[in-house]
């Protein structure tokens, strides 16, 4: 399964790869003007890959310093015909605010879920999509949270490029200071409702990855994406 993001990040891949076609098609005016030329985009392009990956690791929080939680979430919460379950314990404040995200979710409290987003108009559009949906009887009756894991900065480097191109591209938009990821193993089962109108993804099992940030606007974390299973690569 693919990322929500693959399309744009492709998309961008492919104009940047246009542009550079045009580059280096443009005439030069002696053989020695267009060696430099070529020496000169071809540092460029190096000195921006640096940048770049030096931009995803210095705003990567550093997880050993986030202190631990000592929360009394139950196991399991019914709301009506739902339920959530938990499996696995909520180490830090980024684990949690993912829990939240299920929770409000399970709970229809969908102005509570509003407020743990950032500034990303996809995932309002979509919360409120869900809530509209849960009117009609459209949701999900059991969400289980297997695991909760906050990826370090080395577990990045199992991402393809055109993550780590999406990535920089919602620290630039959102204006993020900091950012992790939270993985989220988790399964689900739908109302007879959602069912019958047949959902985008069946019932089953699958890993979500939370992107949360922190703006100098917003100094505490909010979510800003998410991406589907292939977000790491398989070793």
């Amino acid at each position: 399964m693919k990322t929500l993001r693959i399309v744009s990040a492709l998309a961008c891949a492919a104009a940047l790869l246009a542009g550079c076609a045009q580059n280096a098609a443009s005439p030069s005016s002696s053989s020695g003007s267009s060696f430099a030329s070529n020496q000169s985009s071809s540092f460029t392009a190096s000195s921006a890959t640096s940048l770049n990956e030096d931009i995803l690791a210095s705003r990567y929080i550093d997880i050993s310093t986030l202190p631990m939680l000592d929360l009394d979430v139950e196991e399991s919460v019914q709301f009506d015909d739902r339920t959530l379950v938990l499996e696995d314990s909520i180490d830090n404040e980024l684990e949690y605010l993912v829990y939240q995200t299920y929770y409000y979710k399970t709970s229809a409290d969908f102005t509570a879920r509003q407020d743990l987003l950032g500034d990303n108009e996809s995932l309002q559009v979509s919360n409120r999509s869900e809530e509209k949906n849960f009117k009609s009887g459209k949701y999900m009756t059991s969400i289980t949270l297997h695991a909760l894991n906050t990826l370090t900065y080395e577990d990045l480097e199992h991402t393809a490029a055109y993550v780590k191109e999406d990535l920089l591209k919602q620290i630039d938009q959102s204006a993020l200071t900091e950012y992790a990821i939270v993985q989220v193993d988790l399964d689900w089962t739908y109302s007879q409702a959602q069912l019958e109108a047949g959902p985008q993804l069946g019932e089953g099992r699958y890993l979500r990855y939370f992107l949360l940030g922190k703006t100098e606007k917003i100094p505490e974390f909010r979510w800003y994406e998410l991406y589907w299973d292939d977000f790491l690569e398989e070793a």
